[in-house]
């Protein structure tokens, strides 16, 4: 149990540490985390992090095969990094695509889209 702790804590300090380079740097969306190859995918599993840097604002991007085991499928998820601890909230699943060129726009548009303002009471 220990070390999944170490090992989350580690992992926490490089989103942290990403955000901070690419604050540095003046980009305003980085790849925070990355597991795996995108040359190697679909058969070895490939799966990365993007956030924005002012406001922790992800999305997570997979690349696995399909039901079939003959084409690869692109996943994408919301979910967001709390800023002062590198700490990862996985949220809704935006959606599973087939065609690249259908993903990379889905993509395209969940980096875009802004969240909705917070409801007041």
């Amino acid at each position: 149990m220990r070390y999944r702790e170490l090992v989350a804590s580690h992992v926490a300090s490089g989103r942290l540490a990403a955000l901070a380079t690419a604050r540095d740097q003046g980009v305003s969306w980085a790849v925070v985390e990355e597991i795996g190859s995108q040359d190697r995918a679909p058969y070895v599993q490939y799966q990365r992090i993007e956030a924005e840097v002012a406001t922790g604002r992800a999305v997570i991007v997979s690349i696995g095969l399909d039901e079939t085991l003959s084409r690869a499928i692109h996943r994408l998820d919301e979910a967001e990094i709390d800023l002062a601890t590198g700490g990862l909230r996985i949220g809704e699943t935006v959606g599973s695509y087939l065609d690249p060129v259908a993903f990379a726009a889905a993509l395209q548009q969940a980096m875009s889209a802004r969240p909705a303002p917070p409801a007041q009471a």
